[in-house]
């Protein structure tokens, strides 16, 4: 073998003003997806309710606010039915909480 059957032929060189692309930037075959990038998680935070809270329940609470989640004619999300019930909970035992709600 001789040292001139070893020389591949020259590649032109890329333009220095133009970016070369990215392999992941050609066309996929049919049938096949890109992966999508992953979304920018979206806050959750409530103005109206800011502070969060997190708590366990029995078996029991949890299968009755499903059930009371459902019903006809006062279907509230199972969080609603939490927030109104701590709201009852701190009226009848905190007066300074009924009076910062009532604004006096």
């Amino acid at each position: 073998m001789s040292p001139v059957d070893n020389i591949s032929p020259p590649q032109a060189p890329a333009s220095p003003g133009m970016p070369r692309a990215p392999a992941n930037a050609y066309p996929q075959p049919h049938g096949t997806r890109a992966a999508a990038p992953p979304q920018p998680k979206r806050s959750h935070a409530s103005t109206e309710y800011p502070v969060k809270l997190h708590f366990n329940a029995s078996l029991q609470a949890g299968n009755a606010l499903a059930r009371l989640s459902k019903r006809r004619g006062f279907r509230l999300r199972e969080v609603d039915h939490l927030r109104y019930a701590l709201d009852l909970y701190l009226r009848a035992n905190d007066p300074q909480y009924v009076r910062e709600c009532d604004g006096a």
